[in-house]
């Protein structure tokens, strides 16, 4: 149980800090490039893809579990991953539309790309390279949720600080959001006890 429990946590640290879904491994940078303009939208975003990662994560244990016992190649698990966050996002409309079909009116496009996100299938495909734990494989997903969040953060508030800084004509908008969101992916690159090569 303690290690169940030391597994978690670990994993969770992990896909937030060392392995970002968008400073390392460049996940849903699209998604932080256009969702930053607002910061209802953010957290609403990353509150949906890190229970979109955190359920889906437990489905694609078992499917990943059983899909290994019959034999499947890893095309095929993909899939399988596939379907179980096309469940988890099914089961949540679902749920919203029952019990608060105002809010759902409201969320379902937020919803519908959160569930539709590489972070979400990046996760899942990770931990079953990995070959997680369930308690792992669970706290890989939430981690991936928050860190995403965390980084969307940032990004918004450096697009907010650039938006107020002077900045050459040539590198407005798009061009110094990727150099800004470079900078902190080589940062937290060193900052994990990497060193670049010399």
């Amino acid at each position: 149980m303690l290690n169940s429990i030391l597994t978690f946590v670990a994993l969770t640290f992990t896909a937030m800090v060392v392995e970002n879904a968008l400073f390392s491994r460049a996940l849903a940078t699209s998604k932080a490039l256009i969702l930053v303009r607002s910061k209802k939208e953010l957290f609403l975003f990353g509150g949906s893809v890190t229970v979109m990662t955190t359920l889906s994560s437990l489905l694609s244990w078992v499917a990943n579990y059983f899909t290994r016992q019959l034999g499947w190649n890893f095309q095929l698990r993909a899939v399988a991953f596939l379907c179980c966050i096309c469940v988890v996002y099914q089961v949540l409309c679902a749920a919203m539309v029952l019990k608060w079909p105002k809010e759902y009116e409201q969320l379902k496009d937020i919803l519908s790309l959160s569930a539709l996100n590489s972070a979400v299938f990046g996760s899942l495909i990770i931990s079953s390279m990995q070959n997680y734990s369930l308690a792992g494989t669970i706290g890989y997903g939430l981690g991936t949720g928050i860190g995403l969040t965390i980084s969307l953060i940032l990004v918004y508030v450096g697009r907010k600080n650039l938006a107020m800084s002077n900045v050459p004509k040539v590198f407005k908008g798009l061009p110094i959001v990727l150099i800004y969101i470079g900078i902190l992916s080589l940062a937290i690159y060193g900052l994990i006890g990497h060193q670049l090569p010399s």
